[in-house]
């Protein structure tokens, strides 16, 4: 069967066959080339296809983890609220305990002698001093507050004791340039 084939091959090409030979060359080397585009073709949608799915797999995940995520957000939202909450409950029960202090042991009436009314005025600072912690605490609060929405709190016994002491803080001073 070999040697059929070469003495097959070996005998002459009629002239006029080798005319189609070449054309038959370029048009299996053309069908080879587009049979291997068709498969890269068909290899490459199998492709997209797979990268769109993994894709869709990817956002349903992200989508899933964003809203798990909005949730926890949600909830300590909610705690902070609680946590503000009972930090007005805690500040206003300072204040009431200052409030109590400052109204038993506030400077009045006419000291006896220099060195006490220089100790009633040091005294006087100091009370200016905690009343102001105090004053910033209640400014922390209302912007904390604000920041999440609640209602701005109101302190009306600080109120109070910022008049109260500023009108016992003008008498002293008046009483010291004297």
């Amino acid at each position: 069967m070999a040697d059929a084939g070469a003495k097959a091959s070996a005998l002459p090409v009629a002239p006029f066959l080798k005319l189609f030979m070449k054309p038959m060359a370029a048009a299996s080397r053309f069908w080879s080339w587009t049979s291997e585009a068709a498969a890269g073709l068909n290899s490459r949608m199998a492709l997209e296809a797979l990268k769109e799915e993994v894709t869709t797999q990817l956002l349903e995940e992200f989508e899933s983890r964003l809203s798990q995520h909005e949730a926890m957000i949600a909830q300590q939202k909610e705690q902070l609220k609680n946590d503000i909450d009972k930090r007005l409950a805690e500040y206003n029960g300072g204040v009431e305990k200052f409030a109590a202090r400052w109204h038993q042991l506030k400077p009045a009436g006419i000291p006896e002698g220099h060195t006490a009314a220089e100790a009633a005025a040091s005294k006087m600072k100091d009370w200016q001093s905690e009343f102001a912690e105090l004053d910033k605490g209640a400014t922390e609060l209302s912007t904390d507050c604000e920041h999440f929405g609640l209602p701005k709190p109101e302190f009306p016994a600080l109120d109070a004791l910022r008049e109260d002491m500023t009108t016992t803080a003008g008498a002293w001073e008046l009483y010291n340039e004297f």
